[in-house]
């Protein structure tokens, strides 16, 4: 089973982890590690989404963009309803995939445009520099 959306603790989840870690006993009767969602864990958030949208914190190289060739799992056809409890769920996923998808592409292309302007003003500067009979 891969888990791919991040989930808020149920209660009993952290209740369980609680009690492990303060546990005296050595080793712990159980571990409850690690903690995996099931069809109770309703509340979900896409990894892809920045800490400040989300209001979940993730370590520095997870929070890294990935490359837009890498492609965004958000965005494939086929509804996995483990992740996606519903079909709106999985829908509203694709779409916020979809859009943020297009605004990377439009800033790229704006670098893009912006560096590509930068470069031939410089080559328009020292074309006004060179000496006479160069060609």
């Amino acid at each position: 089973m891969i888990i791919y959306r991040i989930c808020r603790l149920l209660e009993s989840q952290k209740e369980e982890l609680v009690q492990f870690l303060l546990s005296e006993a050595t080793p712990p009767h159980h571990c409850p590690l690690p903690i995996l969602p099931d069809e109770a864990s309703r509340q979900r958030v896409d990894p892809e989404q920045a800490t400040e949208a989300t209001g979940v914190y993730r370590d520095p190289w997870e929070r890294r963009l990935r490359p837009l060739h890498h492609g965004d799992r958000r965005t494939k056809d086929v509804v996995d309803t483990f992740n996606y409890l519903s079909r709106e769920d999985w829908r509203a996923a694709k779409l916020r995939g979809s859009k943020e998808r297009r605004k990377r592409e439009h800033e790229a292309y704006q670098e893009w445009e912006r560096l590509r302007l930068e470069a031939a003003a410089r080559d328009a500067v020292l074309e006004e520099g060179e000496p006479a009979g160069r060609p």
